[in-house]
Order: structure tokens, then C-alpha cells, then sequence
């Protein structure tokens, strides 16, 4: 018995025992890091908290990340909001329109603010009466001047056109 007391007294105090992560002395009797580990250890902690609780909202709420920023995206995005802009921005720069490709563009979006404005009515099918139909342009320069057609019909005009 008198053993492990004597083994008890022979140890160092706790403020003179090396770090036990980098091996330096350590400057306080709580703890067995160095004040500096003792900092890295608490934002490893917190990390991993926070890593945990991502890892439980995208389980939870079925959400994902983003493949370059790690933010919460839709499921079908592979980028969340702010990098698809930025992606979008990025392409838009290298892959310019064409001009007719610009007049089609500008015109489908004011057809588009029209129709949201109450301009222009939304009508059915101008050929089978069908109630879901979208717009077709037979001149670009005039958006006011729209077909209305249901997709199967669209498409059937547009081969007829060529």
C-alpha cells in the first residue's frame, strides 16, 4: 500500500507535465494542453459541432450542398443560388448571343411581362382547344403578335415551317 503512495508523490504537479499533444511545458494547472493546442482543440471541437449539425440538417431536411461553397442547395441544383449566378455570369461572358438569338430572347421576355401584366390574355390551343398552350412568334420584332399554341401543335407548326 505504501508503494502506490510513494508512486503518488514521486509525480510531477499537473503545472509542470508537458503538453500532451505538442510535448511543450504548459502554463496552467487545468487541462493537459498548452494554451495554444488548448485553443486548436476547442476550434476542432467546434468544427466538428458544426459539421455534425450540417450533417443533421441535410439528413433531416433532405438537403444537399453546394459543390463549390458547401451552402445548402435544391436537390436538383448542383450549385446553391449565389455560385449558380456566378456560374451563370461566367458562362453568359464567354458564350455571348447571337443577334437573332438576342431578338428572340427579348422578345419571349416581353411577350412574358406582357402576358404578367394583362396585356396580352393567355388563350387555349389555337388549333386542338387546348387549355395548356404557350406562345409562338411568327415575327420577333413584333411580341405583340403571338400564336397561341399547346406544345404538340408547336411542334408540328415548326416542322411545317421547315
Amino acid at each position: 500500500m505504501d508503494d502506490i503512495f510513494d508512486n503518488l508523490r514521486n509525480l510531477t504537479p499537473n503545472s509542470e507535465r508537458p503538453c500532451s499533444k505538442c510535448g511543450l511545458p504548459r502554463n496552467r494547472d487545468k487541462g493537459s494542453y498548452c494554451r495554444g493546442c488548448a485553443t486548436l482543440a476547442a476550434k476542432e471541437s467546434r468544427d466538428r459541432k458544426k459539421l455534425s449539425l450540417v450533417t443533421e440538417n441535410i439528413l433531416t431536411n433532405n438537403q444537399k450542398q453546394c459543390s463549390r461553397c458547401d451552402n445548402f442547395r435544391t436537390s436538383y441544383d448542383r450549385y446553391c443560388r449565389e455560385c449558380r449566378r456566378e456560374y451563370s455570369r461566367q458562362w453568359r461572358k464567354n458564350h455571348p448571343l447571337t443577334p437573332e438569338q438576342r431578338k428572340r430572347d427579348s422578345a419571349r421576355s416581353y411577350t412574358k411581362e406582357l402576358v404578367k401584366r394583362g396585356k396580352i390574355a393567355k388563350e387555349p390551343c389555337q388549333n386542338c382547344d387546348s387549355l395548356i398552350s404557350e406562345a409562338h412568334h411568327p415575327d420577333y420584332n413584333n411580341p405583340w403578335n403571338v400564336i397561341w399554341l399547346c406544345r404538340s401543335c408547336h411542334m408540328k407548326h415548326h416542322k411545317m415551317l421547315k
